[in-house]
């Protein structure tokens, strides 16, 4: 197992008890480093984006996918696939989400 994978499992035992939807993940019963595949948006290869293919695969079928991204979302998880979306699609979330909180203000 992946040290970061690692990581994500032992968060999930911490968390289950405060976020009671983890234990409906389509991941709990899978191999952990299938959501951590090696490399990351910028210089992942083939095999990082065949990786992400089947992980986001399994985010689409999930029935607690939604709640799995605003998880990742609002504790900035940096790491692996999280409700069907790459560290690095998190992070542009996260910027325009920012963009348009900045013009929310800028406009009142």
């Amino acid at each position: 197992m992946s040290h970061a994978a690692y990581l994500w499992a032992e968060s999930l035992k911490n968390f289950v008890n405060h976020e009671p939807w983890m234990a409906e993940g389509a991941c709990l019963t899978l191999d952990l480093d299938m959501f951590f595949p090696p490399g990351t948006d910028a210089t992942g290869g083939v095999k990082y984006r065949e990786g992400v293919a089947k992980a986001k695969a399994i985010c689409a079928v999930c029935p607690v996918q939604r709640q799995c991204l605003e998880f990742a979302m609002a504790n900035e998880e940096e790491f692996g696939i999280w409700g069907g979306t790459t560290a690095g699609e998190r992070a542009g979330r996260r910027s325009g989400l920012a963009l348009s909180e900045t013009r929310a203000l800028e406009a009142s």
